[in-house]
C-alpha cells in the first residue's frame, strides 16, 4: 500500500506555507515546523524532497529536516518525563538553534550545487507505508 506523501503535501502547497519568509526567519520556521510535524525521518526525507523540488531554498528546507526527527514532540514529552522540564526545554532549545545555523550556513556556502538532481526535479513523491 502506498501513501501519497504529494497528495498532502504537495508542491504548490508546501511553496505557500514557508515561501513568505526568507532568510534566517525562513530558516527558524523551517525549525519550526520540523518540531510540530508529527513524522519521523522517514517520513521527513519525502516532505524535504517536496519542499526543495517545490523550489524552496535548501537551507530552510535543511533547517526541517535536521529539526523534524530530533526535536518532535514525543521525545520532547519522553524528556521532560524522565529528565524534568528544564533539561527538555534545554534540549529543545539546542535542537532549535542546530538546525537553524545549520540550514543557515547551508545559505550562506551556496551548497545548492551539491544537492543530488532528484532532489530537486522530483514531481511525485510517495513512501510505502507497510500494513
Amino acid at each position: 500500500m502506498s501513501f501519497p506523501i504529494s497528495r498532502v503535501f504537495s508542491p504548490e502547497k508546501t511553496k505557500k506555507i514557508p515561501g513568505r519568509v526568507k532568510g534566517i526567519q525562513g530558516n527558524i520556521f523551517g525549525a519550526l515546523l520540523g518540531t510540530i510535524a508529527p513524522f519521523c525521518s522517514c517520513f521527513s526525507i519525502p516532505i524535504f524532497i517536496g519542499f526543495t523540488s517545490s523550489g524552496l531554498p535548501l537551507g530552510e528546507t535543511f533547517s526541517f529536516l535536521i529539526s523534524s526527527p530530533m526535536v518532535d514532540l514525543v521525545s520532547l514529552m519522553l524528556l521532560m518525563s524522565f529528565f524534568g522540564r528544564d533539561i527538555a526545554i534545554a534540549y529543545a532549545a539546542v535542537g532549535l538553534i542546530l538546525a537553524v545555523v545549520g540550514g543557515t550556513l547551508i545559505e550562506k556556502f551556496r551548497l545548492e550545487k551539491y544537492a543530488e538532481v532528484y532532489v530537486r526535479e522530483t514531481d511525485d513523491v510517495d513512501a510505502e507505508v507497510p500494513e
